[in-house]
């Protein structure tokens, strides 16, 4: 019932989540189920970080994708535990919602963006798999233009592939509700993603659109940052690149 007792409550409950989730390279490890009756096994050699292989599948070649457990005990994984806290959070402290929220659409960026594909190796051009024979190839960066916003094109753990996110796996439908918040920082940030997201996506009009927005809404950033991102996209600029 005490304002000051929510706060301390939220704070413990984002504290908690930090500590179980992971991202990056580690992100596969929120598959398990830490026991944490247990202290972990004393490690020697200095920290380990294992090397990034994509987003994790399951045994079908599906993306893991981690829902919301009703509750800490009916966590079937840390994945499930992580998001059941930061979920708590936003119930308990309102004033951390899109903080929270935030949160969850960072790791699901990293894992489902289209940006993933960078790091991929195995010599094929730009990433693009072989297609299938008889079949237009829909998983390479050639066909980044073509997606819907509740499509992407990742690399997952089996390679680059085209799929489908629900809802809540989905980082632009959610920066897009970020982005309707009445908060001081977090819905700048969301238009600001949502243009950076579209310009990876090669999808110009979407990404000059949202730059528009963030500037009418929020300014025009340090410096004007923000018209020059714009600028790129709708003056008549070039660059001269060395070889």
């Amino acid at each position: 019932a005490d304002e000051e007792d929510k706060k301390a409550l939220g704070s413990f409950h984002f504290e908690f989540a930090a500590a179980i989730g992971r991202g990056g390279n580690e992100a596969w490890r929120l598959q398990e189920l830490t026991d944490l009756t247990k202290l972990p096994d004393y490690h020697e050699g200095g920290y380990y970080s294992a090397r990034n292989v994509g987003t994790p599948v399951d045994a079908e070649g599906a993306p893991v994708y981690y829902e919301v457990s009703p509750s800490w005990k009916e966590a079937k994984n840390d994945g499930e535990r992580w998001r059941f806290l930061l979920t708590e959070v936003a119930e308990i402290d309102s004033a951390r919602t899109a903080e929270a929220k935030y949160q969850w659409i960072r790791f699901i960026k990293e894992q489902f963006g289209v940006q993933t594909m960078r790091s991929w190796g195995g010599g094929r051009f730009f990433g693009g798999h072989s297609p299938e024979e008889g079949k237009e190839n829909e998983s390479g960066t050639y066909e980044l233009h073509t997606l819907d916003e509740t499509e992407t094109i990742a690399r997952l753990a089996t390679g680059i592939k085209r799929i489908k996110l629900p809802d809540e796996h989905n980082h632009i439908k959610l920066l897009k509700q970020v982005a309707s918040l009445d908060d001081k920082k977090y819905p700048e940030n969301a238009l600001n993603d949502l243009a950076s997201i579209f310009e990876d996506r090669r999808q110009y009009p979407k990404a000059a659109k949202h730059w528009q927005q963030s500037i009418e809404k929020f300014g025009p950033g340090n410096n004007g940052w923000k018209v020059n991102r714009l600028n790129q996209i709708l003056d008549n600029w070039g660059r001269f690149d060395g070889t």
